[in-house]
């Protein structure tokens, strides 16, 4: 059946003979368009429990034994502590993939990479260098001589103390063959010393393990050795294979930034015209009488009285972090 609207004279005649009802519609009340309910609140008591409350519980008749005290159990959980990364990788010559080996330790977020066969030396080499070194790391440049007949003393220097230990680096002979006359007194040595090559993998792209990780045997700071293929292009865009990346995460917790108290004066904060004013009437203008030395000490303590009047000098602490600039073509 369909209904049309009344005329407005003809419903308020009805309506004012009283013989009319008229209902009022209530949108959005899916609960009842006679009752009215309010929202349901959860709240949470600083004693460690969580009580469910209706503002409305006693008009409605709510049974409130029905409620259920639900205990809450706060947690303090500790801000994660990262593990300090570290990586080997032989180059053979860094000098045509600088930018690319720069954006792998950036993307691995690598905290220490050692790399060997750099073959940097010369001053030409100051601008691959500064490709390289990607932003809030440092380069460390040590000539390394003959190996074979240093190790066991440069062994001997670090066995004897007490503290860690972590040796990396790549060897001009297959650790992985046996019957290497090289490799069995390399291995000889440092078994001799309390070592252990934590390296079991090939490191080449034609196979065998060149690359080491080298701890104490009874320590446990070495984990997760991982071989990966960096897959660095040179600055011709062609893809270079050689030796892969060693990774591997230590025990160690990478250190805190450091933070450093900073004085700073808030000079844009002067009032220009206050400032301006305090010079004229101040007294190192009114003195003229001394000589050369006096006067520049009369206005310098004068200027300086005044600089603090009107920006105090302040301190703060702040935390040190490495910033992050864009490439450019310098």
């Amino acid at each position: 059946m369909k209904h049309s609207p009344l005329p407005s004279d003809l419903f308020t005649t009805i309506k004012s003979l009283n013989i009319c009802q008229v209902s009022h519609t209530v949108r959005g009340c899916r609960a009842g368009t006679k009752r009215g309910r309010s929202i349901a609140v959860i709240t949470t008591l600083r004693s460690g429990s969580c009580t469910y409350q209706h503002k409305q519980a006693s008009r409605l008749g709510v049974n409130k034994n029905n409620f259920v005290r639900i205990k809450c159990n706060y947690v303090h959980v500790q801000p994660l502590k990262k593990s300090l990364q570290i990586c080997c990788l032989n180059q053979r010559s860094i000098k045509n993939k600088a930018l690319s080996l720069s954006d792998y330790i950036v993307k691995q977020d690598y905290d220490i990479v050692a790399l060997t066969e750099t073959w940097l030396g010369t001053s030409v080499d100051k601008k691959c260098i500064a490709e390289l070194v990607p932003s809030g790391y440092s380069m460390k440049h040590v000539p390394i001589p003959d190996f074979l007949d240093q190790w066991s003393t440069f062994l001997a220097g670090y066995t004897t103390h007490n503290n860690e230990i972590i040796i990396v680096g790549d060897l001009n002979f297959h650790v992985d063959v046996k019957n290497d006359r090289d490799a069995q007194r390399f291995m000889d040595t440092i078994k001799a010393c309390g070592l252990q090559q934590h390296v079991h993998e090939p490191t080449h792209v034609l196979g065998h393990t060149l690359d080491v990780v080298i701890s104490r045997d009874n320590s446990h700071i070495i984990l997760d050795v991982t071989i990966t293929d960096p897959e660095l292009c040179d600055h011709l865009g062609k893809l270079t294979r050689n030796h892969f990346a060693v990774g591997f995460t230590t025990t160690l917790v990478k250190p805190a930034h450091m933070q450093k108290i900073v004085s700073y004066r808030k000079l844009r904060a002067i009032d220009v015209e206050a400032f301006k004013h305090d010079i004229v009437v101040s007294s190192m203008l009114q003195t003229t009488q001394g000589n050369v030395d006096g006067l520049v000490t009369a206005f310098t303590n004068g200027l300086t009285s005044l600089i603090d009047k009107h920006a105090p000098l302040r301190t703060r602490t702040i935390t040190e972090r490495p910033d992050c600039p864009w490439y450019t073509d310098t």
